[in-house]
């Protein structure tokens, strides 16, 4: 039976990796810094000398453990995945490969100020308290993953901070919008007639991670501007999607009050993305944020 406290499951593990990892690994704990101001106590396992290793948080391994998974499982999880703990040697940071392995992802400004103060970012027209950072695609033996790029990367690099994000938003993936109904028929298995005629539309991309980004796409507003017909909410559902809803279809003061509840009750603190909504003048395109008193709008037109 695995009857083990998380403090002595972690001792034990850690002893473990020690015995069976080569002296040239340095292994600790670190309480890793997360979106939005989240943090996690992880397992981090870099090589000697370096300051870039691969994180193993605690409490998915011991969830883990409590559900079955013995300590020696757990240890072969991280031994096995300890290559990624080269990702600058796997995949080398260099201008090629920033262009080619780059995209835009969203964050709130706000709650990651502290972050992004040691990041390349920019500022997203109309939507006042959002910020765009860049993160780079890895892949090591088959695990794909992303770090966020830092200052210190970026100003190893010759490119400019417009030009990397050009390139960066030109490899963002292409925006997935599908209706509401849609989306509830694939999560339930249900006819989409089931549902009716729901006139909210669902934008990620195409693996649902980082999805939120896709709306800064050029052309996407215009594209919704005429497939609404009308001027749209823009709802930051989470940094993995957004919703667009027709202004006929609610007021202001509501369509705030449900995003600020959803985010309290449903939406984990690491995807938050902001508890705020925005509004598209579907004719001249000028995005308007709106809660917590802001109303400053600006012009995203994507010519």
């Amino acid at each position: 039976m695995n009857n083990l406290s998380k403090k002595d499951f972690t001792e034990e593990l850690m002893a473990i990796l020690k015995d069976r990892l080569s002296d040239d690994y340095i292994i600790r704990i670190d309480d890793v810094t997360k979106n939005n101001g989240t943090s996690k106590i992880a397992i981090e396992i870099c090589e000697d000398g370096s300051d870039i290793g691969g994180v193993h948080y605690i409490d998915d391994l011991y969830s883990a453990y409590t559900e079955g998974e013995t300590l020696g499982s757990a240890a072969d999880k991280i031994i096995g995945n300890v290559v990624a703990t080269e990702i600058l040697k796997v995949n080398p940071v260099t201008l090629d490969y920033i262009k080619k392995n780059t995209y835009v992802s969203l964050i709130n400004a706000d709650m990651n100020r502290d972050m992004l103060l040691k990041v390349p970012s920019q500022k997203v027209e109309g939507m006042n308290d959002l910020a765009a950072i860049v993160r780079v695609k890895v892949d090591i033996n088959g695990h794909k993953g992303s770090y966020i790029l830092s200052d210190q990367i970026f100003d190893s690099l010759d490119i400019s901070r417009s030009d990397l994000f050009n390139i960066a938003l030109a490899n963002t993936d292409e925006p997935v919008v599908k209706n509401m109904s849609e989306v509830m028929a694939e999560i339930t298995g249900m006819p989409v007639e089931t549902f009716g005629d729901i006139p909210f539309s669902v934008v990620t991309n195409s693996d649902g991670v980082n999805g939120a980004a896709s709306v800064m796409k050029p052309g996407f507003m215009t594209n919704m501007s005429i497939s609404m017909g009308e001027d749209f909410y823009i709802i930051p559902s989470s940094v993995h999607e957004v919703l667009i809803i027709p202004e006929s279809a609610m007021d202001k003061q509501s369509m705030v009050e449900i995003v600020r509840s959803v985010n309290s009750s449903v939406v984990g603190p690491e995807d938050k993305l902001s508890d705020n909504i925005y509004m598209c003048n579907h004719k001249t395109l000028e995005i308007t944020t709106f809660g917590a008193g802001l109303d400053k709008g600006m012009d995203i037109s994507d010519d």
